[in-house]
């Protein structure tokens, strides 16, 4: 029986149209002759799997500046002591209240932490201290994506920010509080 070219493009091995969509069923003829090399280097390639994302070149491009700006500012904060500088800006509700807000010592415990003084960075901003691994993931996380590298997720559920938003206003509360927990979580310089 002879091969005959269905309106849709498709090839129907009884001569009836073959059904939009579905491709060549297995009993059809392939394509062969002198024009089917043209016809396999027209036919666009399938895409992807779903889930699969293969990562372009301007987003590893962004990746390599964004992994030297972040190695850049770790370095210099490693290096300069924001306890003796001045080449930090202080935090405007601190300068202008006195009061340390959430993140105040976020920059001396960061100076720590890449120091590897757990106590001393955890004596300057708990709260930094306690979000630095969830922070740290999240950036390998973005880091890895952007090469085509999957890492597992954290768990995030919609409550997680609203909270994070209290915790943040309670710990800024108790730190400035003149007894209990408040002197110790209050951020001192040294």
């Amino acid at each position: 029986m002879e091969a005959v070219t269905a309106p849709t493009g498709h090839t129907s091995a009884t001569g009836g149209p073959a059904t939009p969509g579905q491709g060549p069923s297995p009993v059809e003829p392939v394509a062969s002759g002198p024009g089917a090399d043209a016809l396999r280097a027209a036919t666009p390639a399938p895409p992807p799997p779903a889930g699969s994302v293969l990562p372009s070149r301007a987003s590893k491009i962004t990746a390599l500046v964004a992994a030297g700006a972040l190695g850049s500012a770790c370095l210099y904060t490693a290096m300069v002591d924001p306890n003796s500088s001045g080449a930090y800006p202080q935090c405007p509700l601190r300068l202008i209240t006195g009061v340390d807000c959430a993140l105040c010592g976020g920059m001396r415990a960061t100076h720590a932490l890449l120091g590897g003084d757990i106590m001393r960075a955890a004596s300057q901003n708990l709260l930094v201290v306690l979000l630095a691994p969830f922070a740290l993931w999240a950036t390998a996380q973005w880091f890895g994506a952007q090469w085509g590298v999957r890492l597992p997720s954290l768990p995030t559920r919609k409550w997680m920010a609203p909270a994070l938003l209290v915790i943040a206003v309670v710990f800024s509360v108790v730190r400035n509080l003149g007894f209990g927990p408040g002197p110790w979580l209050h951020s001192d310089t040294f």
